[in-house]
C-alpha cells in the first residue's frame, strides 16, 4: 500500500535545517536528494548533519537516522 513519508535534516543540536520531503510513497525503492540548502535556500557550512527517515506504516511508526557530511 501507501504511506506517508518525511526525510528531514536537522543539525546536531537537533534544530531543522530543511524539510527534504513529505509525502505520501507506495511500495518500492526511491532516491531523494538534498541540495545542501536549508530552508531558506542557503548553502549549510560544513559539518555533520542527521538525516532523518519516517515512514508511518499500516504496522506502525518507523524511523531511522543517518549521518550526512557536507565538505565544499
Amino acid at each position: 500500500g501507501r504511506a506517508p513519508v518525511h526525510i528531514e535534516v536537522r543539525d546536531l543540536a537537533g534544530r531543522l535545517v530543511r524539510t527534504v520531503y513529505a509525502g505520501v510513497d507506495g511500495v518500492g525503492e526511491f532516491s531523494r536528494e538534498w541540495n545542501g540548502q536549508d530552508g531558506n535556500g542557503q548553502l549549510v557550512p560544513p559539518g555533520i548533519y542527521l538525516c532523518r527517515i519516517g515512514v508511518d506504516a499500516e504496522r506502525g511508526k518507523s524511523e531511522q537516522v543517518h549521518l550526512v557530511h557536507v565538505v565544499y
